[in-house]
């Protein structure tokens, strides 16, 4: 992301630590209460596509296995991949692998190619899927990350996307604060919102929807 469009971020950020690091002191029902309110989800609903964007921390591919349970389910009748490099190889590349082993065609699956920061990605996922003719999408995400997408992604007009989140193994969602890498998570995704807001404030909706 452009730096003139993060102002004050980097305090921001530690303004997050320093909560965070005082919540932690604060009683295990407290924690959890925290740690739910970036969770967010929408009621179960079919829709045109499954779209999976891109998390690195999603190493053992957790969302793109979830995704092809809900092709079966019939939640859709497509998936959509998020591509990225990988190692030597790249993200649809592996995702065929595992979709064709549990029995989903290639010509039910396509690549999304991206780039930038969340934000910048999902204005290209959205124009993407509005010139293939999709106008609702189901969003897996991990639960950590799904207010951020609902967030970035409930004043679309052109998609309509259903924020479905995800367990996934590596985020402790109990015991977040016990957990180093869930509690860099949830300071990510806490100062990504709180620069997203600012980031309107400074600049309003309509730069940030001109990018599409």
């Amino acid at each position: 992301m452009k730096q003139r469009g993060r102002i004050g971020c980097g305090c921001l950020t530690l303004i997050v630590i320093a909560l965070i690091a005082v919540a932690i002191s604060l009683h295990p029902a407290t924690l959890r209460f925290v740690g739910k309110r970036f969770e967010y989800a929408d009621k179960a609903v079919s829709a045109q596509a499954i779209v999976v964007p891109f998390f690195v921390e999603d190493r053992q591919g957790e969302l793109h296995s979830e995704a092809i349970r809900e092709f079966f389910s019939g939640s859709a009748k497509k998936i959509f991949v998020e591509d990225a490099p990988i190692f030597r190889t790249r993200i649809y590349k592996l995702f065929l692998l595992m979709a064709k082993e549990r029995g989903v065609k290639e010509r039910d699956t396509e690549a999304i190619e991206t780039e930038g920061d969340l934000a910048q990605r999902m204005l290209r996922i959205e124009a993407f899927l509005y010139k293939r003719g999709v106008r609702t999408a189901l969003l897996l995400c991990p639960s950590y990350a799904s207010l951020r997408l609902h967030v970035l992604t409930k004043e679309r007009e052109r998609v309509r996307f259903f924020i479905r989140p995800c367990p996934v193994s590596y985020f402790e969602k109990q015991t977040w604060w016990k957990d180093p890498l869930s509690r860099s998570l949830l300071v990510k995704e806490a100062s990504a919102i709180c620069a997203h807001y600012l980031q309107r404030f400074k600049y309003g909706a309509k730069r940030e929807e001109g990018k599409g």
